[in-house]
């Protein structure tokens, strides 16, 4: 593992793993990443002319999550 990101909604029960997710990351000597994705009611709208820049972002999203171990808050805890 060389990269973890940290799915969070800045919850209490993600205040609460965080600690965890940071002694995950030390003990592999990984790269923690925190991620938070906003959600917009009625789905995702996108603007005329953006298309390609929201293309090209949600392929960067992909790959960066191809390259890191994804850990919930559920999961930090249980570690």
């Amino acid at each position: 593992m060389q990269n973890i990101c940290f799915l969070t909604k800045f919850s209490e029960l993600s205040k609460r793993a965080m600690p965890s997710a940071i002694n995950i990351a030390k003990k592999y000597g990984a790269e923690l990443h925190e991620l938070h994705v906003l959600e917009t009611l009625g789905g995702i709208h996108v603007i005329e002319g953006v298309q390609g820049a929201v293309q090209a972002a949600l392929r960067a999203y992909r790959q960066f999550c191809m390259s890191h171990t994804v850990v919930t808050p559920a999961d930090a805890l249980v570690h």
